[in-house]
């Protein structure tokens, strides 16, 4: 079927599906995921274990576990040994990795805890304070715009540190989010290295 459009003056086949995008869209391309020092040893652990896999069929081939080849063989079971310590060490590596996410991790939230509990407690203060401005709500808020009496600049002076220290909590928590994701690629991941390497 097709429409013709007045301001264009052009007719339009409404049976083709067409999409242009996004000018400058580079189809196919993700944007880069941020890489943390767990993924970093992640990786690492990963590409040990390779090497050490392919050391390993070097070393039992049938040919060179033949009599023939005796000094190859030894290279060649050496280069497995070898391989095999790099991918030991690399897979302590990655464990202490998740050990010290998960510990940092800890940490940032213990701050983020703290700092929320003392902006709720700025909270409290600021509520008893506002409401000894007055007996209604309406009175409660001209008196606070005012600011005249010394109770209304108590409780904007209490207002305004409550709002810092709810600013500075919720800082620390978006910090906390960030650490919480670095102990691990999904959410299962990072429930199971918090409670394998917890406290």
């Amino acid at each position: 079927m097709y429409v013709y459009n007045k301001e264009t003056k052009e007719l339009y086949n409404t049976n083709d599906l067409t999409h242009y995008g996004i000018p400058g869209m580079k189809w196919g391309h993700r944007k880069a995921r941020p890489v943390s020092n767990l993924d970093r040893a992640r990786i690492a652990r990963k590409q040990a274990n390779k090497e050490y896999d392919k050391a390993y069929r070097n070393a039992n081939s049938l040919i060179l576990n033949s009599q023939f080849n005796k000094a190859d063989n030894q290279r060649r079971n050496k280069a497995m040994m070898d391989a095999a310590k790099k991918a030991n060490a690399a897979d302590k590596a990655y464990k202490q990795a998740k050990k010290k996410a998960v510990s940092d991790y800890e940490k940032k939230y213990d701050k983020a805890s703290k700092a929320q509990d003392t902006a709720d407690k700025n909270w409290e203060n600021a509520q008893k304070q506002y409401k000894a401005l007055g007996k209604t709500k309406l009175t409660r808020m001209i008196n606070a715009a005012r600011g005249k009496s010394d109770a209304a600049k108590q409780y904007n002076k209490s207002y305004d540190t409550w709002e810092k220290s709810q600013n500075a909590a919720d800082k620390s928590w978006k910090e906390a989010r960030k650490k919480y994701k670095e102990t691990g690629r999904n959410t299962v991941n990072r429930i199971y290295n918090n409670i394998k390497y917890g406290k």
